[in-house]
């Protein structure tokens, strides 16, 4: 089978529940968290895609308990992946 674009799956998947925050923004907000913790570029967007990918995923496992009410716990949502 054809490999799966993560990215397309996650703008995608974004469109749903965003507050209008673009992707990429949400990327790059991620990537900086990521950047400060470790030492490659490489890894920081390696970690970055896996953080992005588990978030999307667990919000919509969750979507029922997840109550982003703004565009700062929408980001916020994010950043505790990151760190943990």
């Amino acid at each position: 089978s054809k490999p799966v674009n993560l990215e397309i799956m996650l703008i995608n998947n974004h469109e749903k529940q965003n507050f209008g925050i673009p992707y990429q923004r949400v990327r790059q907000f991620v990537y900086k968290i990521i950047r400060r913790r470790v030492s490659t570029t490489e890894d920081a967007e390696d970690i970055t895609q896996n953080v992005l990918l588990r978030g999307w995923q667990s919000n919509e496992k969750n979507s029922d308990r997840l109550n982003f009410e703004t565009e700062e716990d929408f980001l916020r949502y994010f950043s505790i992946i990151a760190v943990n």
